[in-house]
């Protein structure tokens, strides 16, 4: 009895221990439905449902593919919105990644200056940034960093213009300013003139890049007025030699009187050309090659070398400017003026009078720069091909134009097919053509900033105009059209708010007050919000359409990254973030 009993009660022990163990499984079994339960909330689910109702499950499964696909989706967009270049700014979900800054800035050369707050104050992260681009100190909004010599040296070493941003206090000290130039030589003109006259700090500067010689400048006082003049220590036969040494270029910054030192340019010389035993500048055989990389000392030739032909060829060359320096007759000469002009324009103004009154001549130069129809004959500015060439390449030529020109509407209208930006020469009678003004848009949109103030105040004709390419032309419409609310609405539809304003929007002149505007803004595009009145840059609606649109935010939070990764990204699961380079 005692034993059946003992079977019995262990039997009954055993069936609740399996029961239990039976139940442990199930719960492991169903652990994966933690996950689903997130699902009951959706609209699918029905109170009525069951949770071991087999179609209630194959519709949570079937929220959980769709789930997990979209966040696949998400993740794949996000990987590849990663590697997009950001010049405006960088989106919420990228502005607080260390690494997709770093990544960035190797990239495409942008990176702190679209980061948030805390990375550009991160001294630790900015030291990472500044070894790969020292100018990116500018962007830090930290005193204490600009004030770390650590830092501001690491800065400079990788890029001189670095030291611009350094505080105060360290520009003016001495040690540092000396340690720094040993760095990188174009320090000394990029942190003041206060060290210029130190012999100690000019001359290690010049042993590390040797170009800054013609950087030291000094402040010459005169009636209360100040002039920067060359420094005196340019013309320090030790300083002026080690910058040669440093840089060969630094023999353009030495001064006349050592120029005209043949011992000194002997020893200056020996160090470019080491085979070069005595230099003498009338030995056409050193001046012909010497001038090939020194044009600029054909002014110190002799005659006889100012008037070859081969010397001067060689020397007009390097520089154009040096056929100055040339005889009269080389000055005269069509082939050396012709080979001239066509290298740069300014050439010119350098030939003899006769050259320019010849055509080939004064036409090889306007097709480089139209500006050189100032130095050809009274002629040749009343030639309709050569005005036209010139033209084309810049618009002042026509205010060579005669005045018979300047009326006949056929040839203006060929004129601004060649170059819109003319109509800013045209008299305000010939600026009320409407063709005209069109016809000069067509060819360069910008032109409608020259169009008289009838056509710039003309909603229609503005509407217009946008089709044909005009942007940036809020600032010369008036007062009134901006705050024409349908005009807006149309034209940011068209091209955005950003392209309407100023391109240069670093510091907005234009603020909207108008949120109907602003809305259709930052629809189009969120960075736009730059351009709204400070409260309604605060507006929840216009703030959450801007982030929804392309993640441009004013600052980072984290409430912010989390509604962006929600609505763009699906809430993709990205893994644990490591905020780290």
């Amino acid at each position: 009895m005692f034993n059946l009993f003992h079977k019995a009660h262990s039997n009954t022990d055993n069936n609740e221990q399996d029961s239990e163990n039976l139940q442990t499984k199930k719960q492991k079994l169903r652990q994966p439905a933690l996950i689903l339960i997130h699902f009951s909330n959706s609209s699918s689910f029905r109170d009525d449902d069951d949770e071991n109702n087999s179609t209630h499950l194959q519709r949570l499964q079937m929220l959980l593919r769709k789930k997990f696909s979209l966040q696949q989706v998400g993740k794949k967009k996000w990987v590849l919105n990663r590697e997009l270049k950001y010049e405006k700014f960088f989106p919420v979900e990228f502005m607080n990644d260390q690494e997709f800054v770093f990544h960035h800035l190797k990239k495409y050369r942008i990176g702190l200056k679209h980061a948030s707050m805390r990375l550009r104050d991160d001294r630790e992260f900015v030291m990472q940034i500044v070894q790969h681009k020292g100018s990116e100190i500018f962007y830090t909004t930290s005193r204490k960093i600009c004030r770390d010599k650590q830092v501001v040296m690491a800065a400079i070493k990788n890029e001189v213009f670095a030291a611009l941003h350094a505080s105060r206090k360290l520009k003016n000290d001495r040690d540092f300013v000396l340690e720094a130039v040993q760095l990188n030589g174009e320090v000394l003109a990029n942190i003041g003139r206060t060290f210029h006259q130190d012999r100690e700090i000019v001359l290690a500067a010049v042993k590390q890049n040797g170009t800054v010689l013609g950087r030291i400048v000094q402040e010459e006082w005169s009636d209360g007025n100040v002039t920067l003049e060359k420094g005196k220590l340019r013309s320090d036969p030790e300083i002026a030699l080690e910058a040669i040494k440093q840089n060969k270029k630094a023999l353009f910054d030495v001064p006349n009187n050592l120029h005209r030192d043949l011992s000194f340019m002997s020893k200056a010389l020996q160090l470019i050309y080491p085979d070069l035993k005595n230099f003498d500048y009338s030995s056409k055989e050193i001046m012909l090659n010497i001038v090939q990389d020194f044009p600029f000392l054909l002014k110190f030739a002799s005659d006889e070398i100012k008037n070859d032909r081969d010397v001067v060829i060689n020397a007009i060359c390097n520089s154009v400017h040096s056929l100055e320096f040339a005889s009269d007759s080389c000055k005269n000469d069509k082939e050396i003026a012709l080979l001239a002009v066509r290298l740069e324009a300014i050439g010119l103004c350098l030939v003899s009078q006769e050259l320019k009154n010849d055509y080939d001549v004064v036409l090889a130069a306007v097709h480089r720069d139209g500006n050189a129809l100032s130095y050809a004959s009274e002629t040749l500015k009343r030639n309709k091909e050569i005005l036209l060439t010139a033209i084309k390449t810049n618009a002042r030529a026509f205010i060579y134009m005669s005045k018979e020109l300047k009326s006949d509407k056929e040839f203006i209208l060929q004129v601004v097919r060649k170059n819109g930006s003319a109509i800013v020469y045209l008299d305000d009678a010939t600026k009320e053509d409407e063709e005209i003004i069109v016809e000069a848009i067509k060819q360069d949109p910008k032109a409608l900033r020259y169009a008289p103030t009838k056509f710039r105040h003309d909603p229609q004709f503005l509407l217009r105009m946008v089709k044909l390419g005009c942007k940036h032309f809020l600032s010369y419409i008036g007062s009134e059209l901006p705050k024409n609310k349908e005009f807006m609405i149309q034209v940011v539809k068209e091209i955005g708010l950003y392209d309407l304003a100023s391109p240069f929007v670093e510091y907005p002149s234009f603020v909207c007050y108008d949120k109907d505007i602003m809305l259709e803004a930052v629809k189009k595009d969120g960075y736009a919000l730059i351009f709204a009145s400070k409260e309604l840059q605060n507006d929840p609606e216009l703030v959450m359409e801007a982030l929804k649109c392309n993640g441009y935010v004013s600052e980072y939070s984290d409430e912010f990254y989390r509604e962006r990764m929600q609505y763009c990204y699906h809430d993709a699961y990205l893994g644990t973030k490591n905020n780290s380079i």
